[in-house]
């Protein structure tokens, strides 16, 4: 018998329910390890497009300098980085996005990942653009995938230009992340120890 236990986070930590820093722009947000700079190729075309065409858009990259490099074809002024912090202010840095992006390649590795970035962009109420793996499609609620031929741009557009469903889609992954609140996690650690 096998049981996973899932990624969870606790509302002992206030920064994930701190408001959002006021900005004038539209931040359209990927943050990850080196190790997923490779995921950015899927979108970087589509995504230094809408940069380009959205005057207010801005891109941030947090985690991996040298995932800024990817989207060299954008000046300075459209490309913020924010480095990795502790784990208590990790949440302070995903508040900067408007956008969470989300891509995976498909391959056995990328198939095999967590939900953990859909998570935390739903305890921040961030909708997310997303690449059709597993666990996202599993996860299910607070943004939307692309199919296999891209749709970043299209997805980025309607995001840019309907706050509604941005706010919609966030509150859904909010609740959805509700269920996995330390409080939650530890009731399925009691069940299996009991």
């Amino acid at each position: 018998r096998v049981e996973v236990i899932p990624n969870g986070w606790s509302k002992d930590n206030a920064q994930w329910d701190r408001p959002a820093p006021k900005h004038r722009t539209f931040n359209v947000g990927w943050i990850d390890l080196p190790t997923e700079r490779g995921n950015l190729m899927l979108l970087k075309g589509e995504v230094t497009k809408f940069i380009r065409e959205h005057r207010k858009a801005l891109l941030v990259v947090g985690g991996d300098i040298e995932a800024v490099k990817i989207f060299d074809e954008l000046s300075e002024e459209r490309v913020l980085y924010l480095p990795f912090t502790s784990f208590d202010d990790y949440p302070y840095v995903l508040s900067q996005f408007d956008v969470f992006l989300c891509p995976v390649k498909r391959t056995p590795y990328g198939y095999a990942r967590s939900d953990v970035r859909v998570m935390e962009a739903g305890i921040r109420r961030i909708p997310w653009v997303a690449s059709k793996i597993p666990a996202y499609q599993e996860w299910g609620v607070g943004g939307i995938f692309v199919d296999r031929n891209g749709g970043w741009y299209r997805i980025l557009k309607q995001l840019y230009e309907d706050s509604s469903l941005r706010q919609k889609l966030g509150e859904e992954g909010r609740l959805k992340a509700e269920t996995r609140e330390s409080a939650e996690i530890a009731k399925m650690w009691k069940s299996l120890v009991v």
